[in-house]
């Protein structure tokens, strides 16, 4: 039934006179038989405690007795006892009530949850209440509907409607087989027509013919199937809509192959199928988790490699950078070079010219003809080469000294400053083509960072989902526990820490609350059915236990109250074990150890054996788990003696 449908739901169950489960959910009490009385009962169903106190009997005859007492009132009244020649007020015989007979018609009149909470919320609840009660009065009549209680504290609003089926009608003629003797003769009448042949219906069924007997008056009769017939039933999911139509309230599909479902099967269905859309978007987020933790991977190894290049090309910068340190000195060497060279060529050059000037005077005076020459050549001050040679003017004019040392320092300077600029325009064009790969890199890396941060940020907020989604998927299985009693909660919780934990057995306080819990139960096969519905109802709260492999057999000991006697043969014979790893002399177990042993065994692992008593093993340790682990599987001991 889908949100919001509005369909009139009315349910009937039968209850005979052990009807224990319905009354208890019912009544919201049960039977203590350690204490002989009533005690307070909580269903799974229930699903808000805060709203209990809500819950009500809306009918004034049963609030004071209850319902249970209300029935076994109305049976009486009608000439009804358990005992059998109990008398009534007036003193006429009662009839006694079969231990399995049907007692009272339990209904279950409610709608989809969102109408229920609809009528709540405008104030029509007890409208609707007193809506349904008439149609129950007119229908079974006033006196036979003893109790009405409405439950709050479920999923959906429902009123729990009791009805004793009792009626003074006739008992309606039920038709039956023919059955004939071995000649072929009715062993009884049957209606015929006009020609003595037996009617039959379609299903060949035959009327039989009532004995006549003096009238007596119609007395009351306990008869649920006169009542509840599947002719009535039909009736009813007409009638029952009609009577509380005017709260938008509707029939149900006719024909529709759904039924109905108990409201903690359905509770209970509707929150694993909760569960298990949370886990599959948990996986969906785990698997994204997974490619993008692959993604940011492979995007931090890029950034690596980046980092790499750009390292390379730092260590070129340096490279480059040592490499103009050298020209820069290479041009200071240069510069050093240039300056060396000026002054030498000036001293050659004013050595030579002296030097010739020496010679000319140092001549004869048949040379004296010279030195009109050299005062020439002083006067006009010309220049000649380190070889005395005159130094000419592509034109063939002699240069002076002046002009010739102006020539020279322009020569060097052209040179010196050509070799500068040759120097300046690599180192430039180099430092370009460097800040290229420099600006070209840093962007790269800030592209590289931008998307790291980004999957950085999507990486924090998917771990916020995830956490959001685990802590939904924590709260629906604290609801699911909340579905069960608290004793059977604290032997689920004690199942799931022994699941959970490092221990390899129940500890005592833990087995003392599963004991408790399956107590409820009289006897050894419920209490193990009790514990294996605990041990399911652990694993599903569970997502991965350590083990479960012990866990059931472990719980079926303790329903079968043997948990206590298996836990003295494990220490006996982990004793042994001690004694054997505690002694020098001694090899092989002794009768009193091999019989304790075999008495484990029957009912446990060599492993729980060792695990106990390696802790507390001695010396020879190694050799008594050796020791005891071919005992365990047959082997021959060192004495030759077949262990087993």
């Amino acid at each position: 039934m889908a949100k919001g449908d509005g369909f009139a739901v009315c349910t009937m169950k039968k209850q005979t006179g052990a009807a224990g489960g319905l009354s208890a959910h019912i009544d919201r009490e049960i039977w203590d038989e350690e204490n002989q009385c009533m005690v307070p009962f909580r269903p799974a169903s229930v699903r808000n405690d805060a709203r209990t106190a809500l819950n009500r009997e809306c009918i004034e005859s049963a609030q004071k007795i209850g319902r249970t007492q209300a029935i076994w009132n109305r049976l009486q009244e009608a000439g009804f006892s358990r005992k059998k020649d109990d008398k009534r007020d007036d003193g006429k015989k009662t009839r006694k009530i079969k231990e399995d007979a049907v007692i009272a018609l339990c209904f279950v009149c409610t709608s989809d949850e969102e109408t229920m909470k609809r009528l709540e919320a405008e104030g029509k609840l007890d409208e609707w209440i007193d809506a349904t009660l008439e149609w129950f009065y007119k229908e079974f009549g006033k006196e036979n509907v003893v109790s009405a209680v409405l439950h709050m504290d479920e999923t959906t609003p429902h009123l729990h409607v009791t009805v004793v089926p009792i009626t003074t009608e006739e008992a309606r003629v039920r038709k039956e087989k023919p059955k004939f003797d071995e000649n072929g003769k009715p062993i009884r009448k049957y209606e015929t027509d006009k020609d003595g042949n037996i009617i039959l219906d379609a299903k060949g069924l035959a009327t039989p013919v009532k004995r006549s007997y003096k009238k007596k008056e119609v007395t009351a009769r306990l008869s649920a199937k006169d009542i509840a017939n599947p002719t009535s039933m039909d009736r009813w999911q007409e009638e029952y809509p009609k009577a509380v139509e005017k709260f938008g309230l509707k029939r149900g599909k006719k024909g529709s192959p759904l039924k109905n479902m108990p409201p903690a099967e359905y509770n209970l269905e509707q929150i694993q199928e909760q569960t298990a859309a949370a886990q599959q978007q948990l996986d969906t987020i785990n698997s994204q988790k997974e490619q993008l933790s692959n993604d940011v991977s492979h995007l931090q190894q890029t950034v690596e490699t980046k980092w790499g290049e750009l390292e390379g090309v730092k260590t070129a910068i340096d490279k480059q950078s040592s490499v103009l340190q050298n020209m820069k000195k290479e041009e200071e060497k240069l510069d050093d070079a240039i300056a060396e060279k000026k002054q030498e060529q000036e001293r050659m050059t004013k050595e030579t010219w002296l030097d010739t000037m020496k010679g000319l005077m140092n001549k004869s005076d048949k040379d004296k003809k010279y030195l009109a020459e050299i005062a020439r050549l002083e006067k006009e001050n010309l220049a000649v080469d380190a070889n005395g040679k005159p130094v000419l003017y592509k034109s063939g004019n002699q240069a002076s000294w002046p002009r010739y040392a102006e020539l020279l320092r322009s020569l060097i300077q052209k040179e010196k400053d050509n070799g500068k600029e040759a120097v300046k325009t690599a180192v430039a064009e180099e430092k370009s083509r460097n800040q290229s790969s420099i600006n070209q890199l840093n962007q790269k890396i800030s592209t590289l960072q931008k998307e790291l941060e980004e999957r950085e940020s999507l990486i924090e907020r998917l771990k916020a989902e995830k956490e959001a989604l685990l802590e939904r998927i924590r709260n629906i299985k604290n609801g699911i526990l909340n579905f069960f009693g608290p004793k059977f909660r604290a032997a689920v919780n004690a199942i799931i820490e022994r699941a959970t934990g490092e221990q390899s057995w129940f500890t005592r306080s833990q087995k003392n609350v599963i004991e408790t819990s399956l107590a409820v139960e009289n006897t050894i096969e419920a209490r193990k059915g009790l514990g294996k519905d605990a041990v399911e109802v652990a694993k599903v709260l569970v997502e991965d236990p350590d083990e479960w492999e012990y866990i059931p057999a472990e719980v079926t000991q303790i329903a079968e109250k043997k948990w206590d006697e298996n836990q003295e043969k494990l220490a006996a014979a982990a004793a042994a074990v001690i004694r054997l790893s505690s002694s020098a002399s001694l090899k092989n177990f002794d009768q009193e150890g091999r019989e304790a042993i075999d008495a484990y065994l029957e009912v446990g692992t060599v492993d729980d054996i060792w695990e106990v008593a390696e802790s507390k093993a001695g010396t020879w340790a190694k050799n008594a788990k050796e020791t005891l682990y071919n005992y365990a599987n047959g082997e021959t001991m060192s004495t030759g003696l077949k262990v087993r």
